[in-house]
Formats: C-alpha cells, sequence, structure tokens
C-alpha cells in the first residue's frame, strides 16, 4: 500500500469523527441561536412599541390631538396580544408569570390613560370658558368712551390681565396662581370704584358689566387652576404605571437571558467533550504515522550530513516501494550528478578570474572620467542654487504630467507659507483656490504652446488660507528628455492696494468738487428765502393764515439747509462747528422727523445724569438721520427703533483710546433683517452700498463725522434679529441743558450800528439790509473783498468806522473774505469782522478765531440767526452808534 494511500485512510477516520463532532455542535448552535433570535426578536418589538407608546403619549399630551391617543391605544392593543401569543407559547412557568404581570401592567396603563384624556379634555373646555369671558371683558372695555378713562388705566390694566394669562397658559414660572387673582381683583376694584363715581346711567351699566365680566373671568380661572392640578395628578399616576410596564419588561428580559445563558453553557460542554475526543484519536493516529516516516527520514538526513561535509561518494540504504523509497533513490541520483557538476564549475571559475581581471581595468578608466563630469556638474548646480535660492521673486519647478511641484526657492516658502521640505511633492491645486484652478489650467495650456506666458492677477493661496493676487511669468525646460515648467511669482498685493486707493480717492474729489458747488449756490438761494420769509412773518401779524403758510416756508428752508450741510461735510470733510448740546434732544428731533408717518416706533432711554457734549448739531443730526434711515429701509413692515444713552465710567477702557476723561455712549438698535457677516467690515467704505437705489455715501459721512468729534462708531449685527449701532463721543465733566433754536418774533434788542456786509448776491444784500435795518441798523453792501476794504478805509479816514463787518468767505472770481479780513486788520485792528458762508465744514467756520474773525454765522440764515449774531457781539462789546443816533 502506498504511504499516500495510508495517510488518506487515516485523515478520512479524522476527518469523519470531527464531522460527528461538528454536526452535533452546529445542532445544539442552531437550537440556541433561534431561540436567543425569537427572545431577542420579542424585546425588540416591546421595546420599540413602549418607545412608540411614549412618544405618542408626549404627543398626545403636547398636542392636545386625538390622533395621538388613537395611535397609544392600538399600540397597547398590539402588545397585549403579542404577549399573550408568547404567554401561551413558553414553557417556562416563571416566564409566564411575569408575562402575566406585563399584561395586567399595561391593562393599569391604558385604564390611567383613559382617565387622563378625560382630565385633558375637561381642562380645555375650563380653558375655552376662561378665554371667552376674557374676549367679553376686553369687549367691554375697549367699546368705552375714551372720555370715561381718560388716563387708559383700565385698558393698561386689562392690557397687564391679558399678558399675565398668557403667561400663566404658557407655563412661565414667575407668573403664579396668586398674581393672576391679584391682577384680576385690581380690575374689579377699579370697576367698581369708577362705577361710583360715574355721572351717567349708562356709564354706570357699562362698568357693571366689566364688573359682572370679571368676576366670571375669576371663576373661570379658579376652575382651570382646578382641572390643572387633577390633570398633573392623573399625568403622575400614569408616567407611574408607565413605569411599572417598563420594569416588568426589564424583569423578563433578566430571565430570558439567563435561560438563554444556560443552554449556551450546555452546548459548551457538548462540544467541549467532542473536541476532546477528536484530537486524542488524531494524536494516536500521528504517532503512529511519525514512527512509520521518521526511520527513512533519519537515514536521508545521514547521507545529506556526509554530502555537505564534501564527501560526494556516499549513499542512501533505504528501500520499499512507497514515496519515502522513491525519494532515497532519487537522493542517490542526484549526488551522482553533484559530482559532474562540480568538475564543469571547476572549469568555469578559472576562465571567470581572467575576465574580472580585464573589466576592472576598465571600471577605472570609466570611474576617472564620470568623477571630472560630475564636479563640473556641482559647481554649475552651485551657481544656479545661489542665483534660485536669493532671487527677489518667488520661483517654482513644476512636473506639468503629475501637476504637483519639485522645489522652490526661498522667497516662494515665505510668500506661501510652506517649509522647504513641503514644497516638495504639493500639488498646484494647494496653492490656488478652486475657483482660480481652471485659469491656471489655460495657463498652462498656453505655455505648453508657446513656451512662455505672462499671466497678471492669478490668485494665490497661501497655507493659512489667505490669497494674495500675483504676476506669473511661466517657462519649459528639459532635463534629460523630460519638460518641467519653472514659474515665476511677484506678489501684487501692495500694487493692486495702491491702485484701489488712487481710484478711491479719484471718485472722492469728484464727489466733493460736485456737492461742493451744487450746495454753495442752494445755500445762497436759501439764505435769500429764509430772510424774505422771516421779514414777512413780522410784517403780516393780522394775516394768520399766510402767516401759518409763510412757517411752513420757513422750516422747510431749514430742512433744505440741513440737506446742504449733508452734502459739504462729505465734499470736504471739513472741522465740525461745536458748541455745547444734548445727545438726548439731538437724537429725539432727529429720529421723530425721519420716522414720522413711518411703521417704524422709536424708543428713548437716555440717562437722566447724561452728560453734555461738544458736537455740531447739524452733523450729529446728519449722523443720526441716516442710521435711522437704514434702519427703517431694514423693517419695512414695521418695527422698533431703540435708542440708548449712558455715561461711561471712569475706569472704562474706552476712555484710554479715545485720550479724554468722561465720554458717553449710544447704542442704536433696530430689528430688521440685519447685515450679513462678510460685509460687515465693508459698510463704511464710500460707494459701497448694496441698494439699488443707495449712494454708498451714507455710513462714510456717519464715520467720517464721528471721527471728527473724536469718537467712535462701531455696528454688530445677526442676519434674521437686527442691527446694533454703537457710537461713543467725548462729553463734558459737568451736566448741563442746551436750549433749541427756535424762530421766535425779533425785536431790536442789540445797540445799533453802521454795518459793512460783502456778498456778490445782490438779492442776499437787498435781504440782509432789510433785515439789519429792521433791527435798527444801518447797512453799506460790498461787491467783493476789495471793494470791502476800500469801504472801510473810506469809513475809518472819515471818522466814522463800521461797527461790524459781516464778509461772505467765497467769492467766485474774487478777493473772499479770508483775505479781505487780514486787510481789514491792517487798517484797524479793532476792526469786529464775522465770516458767513455756506460751506459751514469748512475749517474757518470752525476756527474762525485763527483767522481774525469775532464769530462765524452759516448760511442760510434767518432774522432769529443774525439778530442772536448781534446780541452775542453787543455782549462783548456796544457796536459803534451811528451818526443819527
Amino acid at each position: 500500500m502506498r504511504f499516500r494511500d495510508k495517510l488518506g485512510l487515516a485523515a478520512s477516520s479524522i476527518l469523519l469523527l470531527t464531522l460527528l463532532v461538528a454536526m452535533t455542535g452546529w445542532w445544539g448552535m442552531e437550537h440556541a441561536l433561534q431561540r436567543q433570535e425569537n427572545s431577542l426578536a420579542f424585546t425588540n418589538f416591546l421595546d420599540v412599541n413602549l418607545q412608540l407608546l411614549a412618544r405618542e403619549e408626549q404627543a398626545a399630551v403636547l398636542a392636545e390631538d386625538l390622533q395621538p391617543s388613537r395611535t397609544v391605544f392600538s399600540t397597547l392593543a398590539a402588545l397585549q396580544r403579542r404577549l399573550a401569543e408568547v404567554r401561551t407559547a413558553s414553557n417556562d412557568p416563571a416566564q409566564q408569570r411575569i408575562i402575566a404581570n406585563l399584561i395586567a401592567s399595561l391593562t393599569q396603563y391604558e385604564k390611567h390613560f383613559a382617565a387622563y384624556l378625560e382630565q385633558q379634555v375637561a381642562m380645555q373646555t375650563m380653558r375655552s370658558r376662561m378665554l371667552n369671558e376674557s374676549r367679553r371683558l376686553l369687549a367691554n372695555i375697549a367699546t368705552m368712551p375714551i372720555a370715561e378713562d381718560r388716563d387708559g388705566a383700565m385698558n393698561h390694566l386689562l392690557g397687564t390681565v391679558l399678558q399675565t394669562e398668557k403667561e400663566y397658559l404658557l407655563g412661565i414660572e414667575e407668573v403664579s396662581e396668586a398674581t393672576m387673582l391679584d391682577r384680576v381683583q385690581q380690575l374689579v376694584a377699579l370697576a367698581e370704584k369708577r362705577s361710583a363715581t360715574a355721572g351717567s346711567a349708562d356709564m354706570q351699566l357699562r362698568l357693571f358689566r366689566i364688573t359682572r365680566a370679571c368676576s366670571i373671568y375669576l371663576t373661570s380661572f379658579q376652575s382651570v387652576v382646578r382641572e390643572e392640578k387633577l390633570l398633573r395628578s392623573s399625568r403622575n399616576i400614569m408616567k407611574q404605571s408607565l413605569e411599572q410596564v417598563k420594569e416588568d419588561l426589564l424583569h423578563y428580559k433578566k430571565r430570558e437571558t439567563a435561560l438563554t445563558r444556560r443552554a449556551g453553557e450546555q452546548l459548551k460542554r457538548i462540544s467541549a467533550g467532542g473536541a476532546l475526543l477528536a484530537l486524542m484519536l488524531g494524536l494516536i493516529g500521528t504517532m503512529v504515522l511519525a514512527t512509520r516516516i521518521t526511520l527513512p527520514l533519519a537515514r536521508l538526513k545521514e547521507s545529506a550530513e556526509q554530502i555537505v561535509a564534501g564527501n560526494l561518494d556516499t549513499a542512501v540504504q533505504v528501500g520499499g516501494n512507497d514515496e519515502i523509497g522513491d525519494l532515497g533513490r532519487m537522493f542517490n541520483l542526484m549526488t551522482e550528478r553533484l559530482k559532474e557538476t562540480f568538475a564543469s564549475l571547476a572549469r568555469h571559475h578559472a576562465e571567470l578570474e581572467d575576465r574580472i581581471l580585464q573589466r576592472t581595468a576598465e571600471l577605472r578608466k570609466e570611474v576617472a572620467e564620470r568623477s571630472r563630469a560630475e564636479k563640473q556638474a556641482m559647481d554649475s548646480e552651485a551657481r544656479f542654487r545661489a542665483f534660485f535660492d536669493n532671487a527677489a521673486d518667488g520661483i517654482l519647478i513644476a512636473d506639468p504630467e503629475s501637476m504637483r511641484f519639485l522645489t522652490g526657492n526661498k522667497r516662494i516658502s515665505r510668500m506661501l507659507g510652506y517649509g522647504p521640505e513641503e514644497i516638495s511633492g504639493l500639488p498646484i491645486s494647494a496653492i490656488h483656490p478652486p475657483e482660480a484652478l481652471p485659469l491656471v489650467e489655460a495657463a498652462f495650456g498656453r505655455s505648453a504652446a508657446n513656451d512662455w506666458n505672462l499671466a497678471e492677477d492669478i490668485p494665490v493661496l497661501r497655507k493659512d488660507g489667505t490669497i494674495f493676487p500675483a504676476e506669473i511669468t511661466a517657462a519649459w525646460f528639459t532635463v534629460h528628455d523630460k519638460r518641467y515648467v519653472l514659474a515665476i511669482f511677484r506678489d501684487r498685493t501692495e500694487q493692486k492696494r495702491t491702485e484701489e486707493e488712487r481710484l478711491k480717492l479719484r471718485k472722492l474729489e469728484s464727489v466733493g468738487v460736485l456737492a461742493g458747488g451744487i450746495a454753495h449756490d442752494f445755500n445762497n438761494i436759501l439764505t435769500a428765502v429764509l430772510g424774505n420769509t422771516s421779514l414777512a412773518l413780522l410784517a403780516l401779524d393780522n394775516k394768520e393764515e399766510l402767516r401759518r403758510l409763510l412757517v411752513e416756508v420757513e422750516q422747510a428752508s431749514m430742512r433744505a439747509r440741513g440737506l446742504t450741510h449733508q452734502l459739504l461735510t462729505f465734499a470736504k470733510g471739513g472741522e465740525p462747528v461745536k458748541k455745547i448740546s444734548s445727545m438726548d434732544e439731538v437724537i429725539r428731533d432727529s429720529a421723530n422727523f425721519v420716522l414720522r408717518g413711518s411703521p417704524v416706533k422709536a424708543v428713548f432711554d437716555f440717562a437722566a445724569d447724561l452728560r453734555p457734549v461738544s458736537i455740531d448739531p447739524d452733523q450729529i443730526s446728519q449722523v443720526v438721520q441716516n442710521l435711522v434711515i437704514n434702519a427703517r429701509q431694514a423693517m419695512v413692515e414695521g418695527g422698533v427703533v431703540r435708542f440708548h444713552g449712558y455715561n461711561l465710567a471712569a475706569d472704562d477702557p474706552i476712555l484710554a483710546g479715545l485720550g479724554c476723561n468722561h465720554a458717553i455712549r449710544v447704542d442704536i438698535n433696530d430689528t430688521g433683517c440685519g447685515i450679513p457677516e462678510d460685509l460687515l467690515g465693508r459698510i463704511f467704505d464710500p460707494y459701497f452700498t448694496t441698494k439699488e437705489q443707495g449712494s454708498g455715501l451714507g455710513l462714510a459721512i456717519c464715520h467720517s463725522i464721528i471721527g471728527k468729534h473724536g469718537g467712535r462708531i462701531s455696528v454688530e449685527s445677526t442676519p434674521g434679529v437686527g442691527t446694533t449701532f454703537h457710537i461713543v463721543l467725548p462729553a463734558l465733566a459737568a451736566a448741563g441743558a442746551s436750549a433749541k433754536s427756535q424762530t421766535a418774533a425779533v425785536a431790536p434788542s442789540a445797540p445799533r450800528g453802521r454795518i459793512l456786509f460783502m456778498d456778490d448776491e445782490e438779492m442776499l444784500q437787498r435781504m440782509v439790509a432789510a433785515m439789519l435795518a429792521r433791527l435798527g441798523h444801518q447797512m453799506t453792501a460790498a461787491a467783493g473783498g476789495k471793494q470791502a476794504i476800500d469801504l472801510y478805509a473810506e469809513a475809518l479816514a472819515g471818522g466814522e468806522p463800521y461797527s461790524l463787518v459781516i464778509m461772505d468767505l467765497t467769492i467766485p472770481g474774487g478777493m473772499g473774505g479770508k483775505e479781505a479780513v487780514r486787510k481789514i486788520l491792517e487798517l484797524d485792528s479793532s476792526a469786529r469782522v464775522v465770516v458767513a458762508s455756506g460751506y459751514a465744514t469748512d475749517p474757518i467756520m470752525a476756527n474762525f478765531r485763527d483767522y481774525g474773525f469775532v464769530d462765524a454765522i452759516n448760511k442760510p440764515f434767518g432774522m432769529a440767526e443774525l439778530q442772536g449774531l448781534l446780541q452775542r457781539l453787543a455782549g462783548e462789546e456796544p457796536l459803534r452808534q451811528t451818526g443819527r443816533d
């Protein structure tokens, strides 16, 4: 018998025994797994349905709808049916008892849930009744004549009751039953008090109905409170019942797990016994086979050792017709062939040594030549590396096939933020944003066709995620028959920033020239309108209707003056003409003016001790109007703009940044659509706007005005919630009030004198002459600075100098007030000269004393402003009297 047949017989016997043991284990495992699968399926069914039960119970409680309640009852029925089936199929008495307890717990929970639903229906009925009574009470008070509730106390108290009712129904913790009862009783007491003092029977009947409605409403509310307590009690009982169901389910799971574990342990014992038996039989068979194999192999080992020692004359003595006998005969044949091979190797070895000596000499010559070539290449590479690393521009070498960089110089490493070792292997997509990749790939294509390319403003991505524009020059070169791309990068960030600033300045200069010219002419016209209107108001005392119309014309002209100030503020960016003012007054007047007739409401909250500020009221009013207009446009359907002003504490870090000891802060908040985060940093830039009809100057003007007042303006916004602007301004140490300017009847209270008025507009000359005559003064007109100087010199020489000179700041094509005042002061150092200009933001208007003027008056001005100027100057020194007086 062949050896492999013997092995096959032994292996078949062991395999049969192993198969028998495996079949036994498989049957036991199948039985255990089936039991476990059934158990898991059932427990999963219970878990899923209990979770569904809890979820639908919560939905029934919160949604107050019948559909979740039906789902709860259907789920309970399904659970009870399945539990009954499992109880019938179970063979374990303990499990049957546990399932019976679980069914009983579900039945108890079903009863408590039904009771809870009944309580909930009763509760909703009581709530509906209470709400109906509150509507009836509201209807009775709402129809009360305004004359009977002049102070609005009942409406206010009813609003408080309804708000408290809403908060109580929503479950707000601060609102208790006692609070609700107290406020309803206050309303009853107020109705009874008003009933006692009511003058008419109709009013007494109305108040009696209100009192009766309050009592019914109070009774309904107490019923709701009582039903809520019962509902909470039912809810707690229902929760306890559900917890009992979960506890019984957990008990069932533990019992089922114990039974499954016991079946598994039995299977382990059966499998271990079968495996031990198969192992013992396998060992016995292995020992028998090993004895038959090891003896011939030992003989083969001895012969192999002889051959290793160099004795090729040895032979193996192995008999038999099996595979081991065949191996012995093949071993002897191999020994004979080895003898022949060794003899042939000896001959070839001698020939090989001769060839090695010849080739060694040839290699020594080649090595010497290669060393010289490598030295030359290293010198060339050193020169290239020095140029490469010290280049002023960034340089990258890329593989066009893999689109990856091979190396880069030091400059490109600094530009991109990568280390030299990170550049190698970096893909091209890593240094360009995704939107720029098509442009870069197109540049590669053009470079491949033309062997060079120049591209500007290609976005380049740094390691930290920032992007800068670059000018890239690309060229191709070949090394060892492979083409590479050499790209030179030049950062154009500063160049582009300079170009953008230059363009912005050109735009601002153009707008400034245009706004300045328009405002100058417009202010001249408005000055004539205001002056003539003021004169008409004084001359038409008996014509009330005409007087009212003229007052409206004057007010409209004052608003037009405010518009010109807006243009001038941005056109020239001059210094503000400051005076001590109250931010409370300025903000209220400006906000109410802008919001008049709109669906937006203004709410003011200013500290009672808010410090006064030194500001230009017109410019600050312009800031407030711009911000309120933006807020109104952000709240198309209406909303609220809140103004909150307060003093900053002495240790506030903002004061150190402003360089002052006292400051106030004003927060302007709206409930509009908000500003996206990516636009917040640009809203103060000139010409930046997201509105189709916007100019982009409003917030830029606000930023400029607040900055020139020494303050700060900032913004924070949440899209969909609203926007808040924060304004911080330096303040005065002591509180003070600023009187609002009013147009009043004008009386000539200032001393009378001779006044020289210089302006190129004849219409203004005639108007001011009439106004000064009304005030008791004599006026001489001059069309320009040179004429004014000549007139003043003539009057001075005649012994009757002018008591006051009013000069326009700008005379087109002639000498203006700035040059003329110096000449007049050279003639008479005691001359008193006042500057007048429509350029209210000109630095001369803000710092007139530095240029020799004693005061300033802004165009357009009316009779009240002119009289105030004269009274201020009269307080300093009486005007020179005319010869007639």
